[in-house]
Protein backbone atom coordinates (compact mmCIF):
# COMPACT_ATOMS: atom_id res chain seq x y z
CA UNK A 1 0.00 0.00 0.00
CA UNK A 2 2.91 2.30 0.69
CA UNK A 3 4.36 1.70 -2.76
CA UNK A 4 1.01 2.49 -4.38
CA UNK A 5 0.69 5.68 -2.33
CA UNK A 6 4.18 6.81 -3.32
CA UNK A 7 3.44 5.99 -6.96
CA UNK A 8 0.21 8.00 -6.88
CA UNK A 9 2.10 10.92 -5.37
CA UNK A 10 4.78 10.76 -8.08
CA UNK A 11 2.14 10.57 -10.85
CA UNK A 12 0.40 13.59 -9.35
CA UNK A 13 3.65 15.56 -9.28
CA UNK A 14 4.41 14.59 -12.89
CA UNK A 15 0.91 15.55 -14.01
CA UNK A 16 1.00 18.98 -12.38
CA UNK A 17 4.54 19.58 -13.67
CA UNK A 18 3.43 18.86 -17.22
CA UNK A 19 0.36 21.04 -16.82
CA UNK A 20 2.54 23.85 -15.48
CA UNK A 21 4.99 23.68 -18.38
CA UNK A 22 2.39 23.24 -21.12
CA UNK A 23 -0.36 25.48 -19.76
CA UNK A 24 -0.03 27.91 -22.67
CA UNK A 25 -0.95 25.29 -25.25
CA UNK A 26 -4.54 24.73 -26.21
CA UNK A 27 -4.27 20.97 -26.47
CA UNK A 28 -2.81 18.80 -23.73
CA UNK A 29 -2.74 15.69 -25.86
CA UNK A 30 -3.42 12.06 -25.29
CA UNK A 31 -0.48 11.65 -22.93
CA UNK A 32 -2.05 13.91 -20.33
CA UNK A 33 -5.26 11.90 -20.35
CA UNK A 34 -3.38 8.61 -20.22
CA UNK A 35 -1.64 9.70 -17.02
CA UNK A 36 -4.96 9.34 -15.25
CA UNK A 37 -5.22 5.61 -15.97
CA UNK A 38 -2.36 4.52 -13.65
CA UNK A 39 -3.62 6.89 -10.95
CA UNK A 40 -7.08 5.33 -11.06
CA UNK A 41 -5.74 1.77 -11.13
CA UNK A 42 -3.46 2.46 -8.14
CA UNK A 43 -6.42 3.90 -6.25
CA UNK A 44 -8.46 0.80 -7.07
CA UNK A 45 -5.54 -1.43 -6.01
CA UNK A 46 -5.38 0.27 -2.61
CA UNK A 47 -9.14 -0.12 -2.20
CA UNK A 48 -9.02 -3.86 -2.91
CA UNK A 49 -5.92 -4.39 -0.76
CA UNK A 50 -7.69 -2.77 2.19
CA UNK A 51 -10.77 -4.87 1.50
CA UNK A 52 -8.66 -8.06 1.41
CA UNK A 53 -6.84 -7.15 4.64
CA UNK A 54 -10.19 -6.59 6.34
CA UNK A 55 -11.33 -10.05 5.19
CA UNK A 56 -8.13 -11.68 6.48
CA UNK A 57 -8.50 -9.95 9.86
CA UNK A 58 -12.10 -11.09 10.16
CA UNK A 59 -11.04 -14.68 9.35
CA UNK A 60 -8.34 -14.49 12.04
CA UNK A 61 -10.97 -13.47 14.61
CA UNK A 62 -13.01 -16.56 13.82
CA UNK A 63 -10.15 -18.89 14.76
Amino acid sequence: MLIAAISRFMITIAFFTLVFFYRGEEQFGLGMILMLIPFITLYAANFFIKKDEKLVKSADRIR
